[in-house]
């Protein structure tokens, strides 16, 4: 059994994160950044199947809009602090 704790959390994330990189050759840049850019410069026709599910559940989650802007400060990753 696994501790229930923040640590025991972040070390499962960081795995979880290593395999989807391991499985489909991306980063979480691009995957949070870039799908997202290339829908709001009007390429969603252009991108994989699996991009185009996982830019519908970041918008289902509210991540971003319909049109790939980025909900608010906490949805993305990246933000210069």
């Amino acid at each position: 059994m696994k501790p229930n704790n923040f640590s025991q959390k972040l070390w499962d994330n960081i795995l979880n994160q290593a395999e989807m990189n391991m499985e489909d050759g991306t980063c979480s840049l691009y995957r949070n950044i870039y799908i997202p850019m290339k829908v709001r410069k009007g390429g969603y026709s252009e991108l994989k199947d699996w991009e185009k599910i996982f830019f519908y559940d970041g918008y289902r989650l509210g991540k971003w809009n319909k049109v790939g802007i980025h909900n608010d400060e906490e949805s993305n990753p990246y933000k210069d602090v």
